[in-house]
């Protein structure tokens, strides 16, 4: 391992061909940046630099000579907390290993015991990378310089390629199956653990363009396999788990501003974290998926759970400042058993979930919309927990349904995410200008709640001022309430409440058992309920 000496100078570049710089593998390249000193340097903090480094062609770049000027490059724009050691050798391969990850104390965290990644060329018509070395590595977690764990990745049948040229590659990642292990013995206060991730018909295509930062990704993994075990030992609790995923699956696409001027321009606070030309697009989707877990607490109870989804999806987009994510999935149940729970055992189930969120994370001076909402498709719970509020069975046990759909516009005094020191301020700037109930609906025991409607906010005197009203129809509620004080719930005051506020607040309807409603909030203030002040 080389000097842990921290180096910016600049580098200094070298026509050349192979006869002179081996290390640059392609005469038709004609011209390559190799460094005068090649010292151990620093890149990113954290554990996610690390994986980065090993697999992406971000870090991996696209000829070994290139190796070094990538990483020497990302060094000289982030005070990071990587160290690493690189050798060229004479076959035109370089090599990386003795990776150390130091905290913000310079006391290391992550350190390389087994393996080395190897950037090797394939000479042929068109050049490519072979990245060998990932069979089998091994890490030691550090805790103040002492080891309190161990983190293994070893793969099975794989293949690592990446072809390109200096700006523009491909990288093709195919594994039949790869396994991360990590421990930790629990010293200085943290738990025990132990944690295992298996994928299995790993294939994963890249292809990135440096000098745009623009590419596009696609994953699939047949199946994912998760465990883990904790035990902490001051509070005599221990929780196992396990996961299983089917058919998962991912794709993305990236444009924006080229990854050196970002680094550059975060570094001196004159660039935002997301800019206007940023844009992205990443969607998914997975299969059936299992879960199960278990915990014990000082004193023996254990609690179990078991959780299961059908087919589920996600995708989410960023243009011209705006973020938008959508999430659903079908057939989830959750079940639950324990002897410290009031009861045996419960379950809920969901047929059914589709969210969606629409916000601005870039945004000018002026007025900024966005969106919300969420739909729930027979969600129920088991009798058992049914009967501890209702052990007659008199009120409906049918599955409950919601609806929710909101439209936003807020005002930003000076723009969103400004400056990066700013974000917080930023945020509390906003001012809510106006708001849209598109659709609100319920239906659960035996109620159905169907409302609409829209608000505007006067923000001028210094506070937050509504205009606005909502219409809503209610059905089923003079049954729900007569069955409610039939069971005792209901004591005959709170009964007699509900009855004045209904007469004040609904207007019976054309059907039995169906009432309406107007809310409406005055310029000044005034709220009044199907014309009748309420102040």
């Amino acid at each position: 391992m080389r000097s842990a000496s921290r180096l910016h100078e600049p580098f200094v570049e070298h026509d050349c061909v192979n006869s002179h710089f081996p290390a640059c593998g392609n005469v038709a390249l004609g011209r390559c940046v190799v460094l005068e000193r090649v010292e151990m340097k620093f890149l990113f903090a954290g554990v996610s630099g690390l994986a980065l480094l090993a697999t992406s062609p971000a870090y991996a770049v696209l000829t070994p000579a290139d190796v070094t000027d990538r990483l020497e490059a990302m060094a000289a724009l982030a005070d990071g907390a990587i160290q690493y050691d690189l050798e060229t050798r004479e076959d035109g391969s370089v090599v990386l290993r003795d990776i150390l990850i130091l905290d913000l104390d310079d006391k290391p965290l992550l350190r390389q015991t087994q393996g080395e990644i190897v950037f090797a060329p394939i000479l042929n018509d068109d050049f490519e990378v072979d990245v060998q070395g990932l069979e089998a590595l091994s890490f030691d977690l550090m805790e103040d310089g002492d080891q309190m764990g161990e983190v293994s990745i070893t793969h099975d049948d794989y293949t690592y390629q990446m072809r390109g040229s200096a700006e523009l590659v491909e990288s093709v990642y195919t594994v039949s199956r790869a396994t991360v292990d990590m421990s930790n013995d629990g010293v200085a206060d943290v738990p025990a653990f132990t944690a295992s991730l298996i994928g299995e018909g790993i294939t994963s295509e890249m292809v990135s363009n440096f000098a745009r930062s623009e590419g596009s990704m696609s994953t699939r993994i047949e199946r994912v396999t998760t465990e883990s075990l904790t035990s902490q030992a001051q509070g005599g609790v221990s929780t196992r788990a396990l996961s299983v995923y089917e058919d998962t699956a991912y794709q993305a696409e990236w444009a924006g501003m080229p990854l050196a001027e970002r680094l550059a321009g975060l570094r001196a606070e004159e660039l935002p974290p997301v800019l206007k030309q940023d844009s992205f697009a990443v969607s998914g989707t997975s299969g059936q998926a299992r879960s199960a877990s278990e915990m014990t607490n000082r004193g023996g109870a254990t609690i179990l759970t078991d959780a299961s989804t059908g087919a589920s999806a996600f995708n989410a987009e960023l243009k011209e400042g705006q973020l938008t994510a959508q999430i659903s999935g079908e057939d989830m149940v959750m079940t639950l058993t324990g002897t410290v729970l009031p009861f045996p055992k419960a379950s809920v189930s969901l047929a059914g979930l589709d969210t969606s969120l629409s916000i601005p994370v870039m945004v000018e001076k002026g007025t900024a919309n966005g969106a919300y909402s969420l739909r729930l498709d027979r969600l129920s719970v088991s009798d058992n927990v049914w009967s501890m509020v209702d052990p007659q069975g008199q009120l409906p046990r049918d599955p409950a349904d919601l609806v929710l759909d909101l439209a936003f516009g807020g005002q930003f005094e000076d723009g969103l995410f400004a400056q990066m020191s700013e974000i917080e301020q930023d945020i509390s700037r906003l001012k809510f200008e106006s708001l849209d109930i598109n659709e609100l609906s319920l239906s659960a025991i035996g109620v159905d709640l169907v409302a609409e409607g829209a608000f505007t906010f006067d923000n001028s005197q210094g506070e937050t001022v509504p205009q606005g009203s909502m219409n809503a129809e209610v059905s089923g509620l003079d049954g729900v309430i007569a069955t409610l004080a039939g069971m005792g719930v209901l004591p005959p005051e709170i009964m007699m409440s509900a009855r004045m506020l209904m007469g004040l607040m609904l207007v019976p309807g054309d059907r039995p058992d169906t009432y309406t409603s107007v809310i409406e909030v005055a310029p000044d203030g005034t709220v009044s309920a199907n014309g009748v002040p309420l102040q």
